[in-house]
């Protein structure tokens, strides 16, 4: 099991908390916790469609939400 930690600015905020606090509930917050679970469960070895590789070893997680 790998540990997901969120990005702190030097003041203390955290954009990835601010993010997940500002998603729907019901519609958008579940897709988003299955994602990161799947990160938690497979760490660096997650591939397509949920994550993907960017540039200079940065990786991103693609997350589908359902937007109304």
């Amino acid at each position: 099991m790998w540990k997901v930690e969120f990005y702190e600015n030097p003041n203390g905020v955290c954009p990835t908390r601010e993010f997940l606090d500002s998603l729907n509930k019901k519609d958008e917050l579940p897709f988003v916790n299955r994602a990161l679970n799947l990160l938690r469960e497979f760490g660096n070895q997650l591939r397509r469609p949920q994550a993907d590789y960017l540039d200079d070893g940065i990786y991103e997680l693609r997350i589908p939400v359902r937007r109304k």
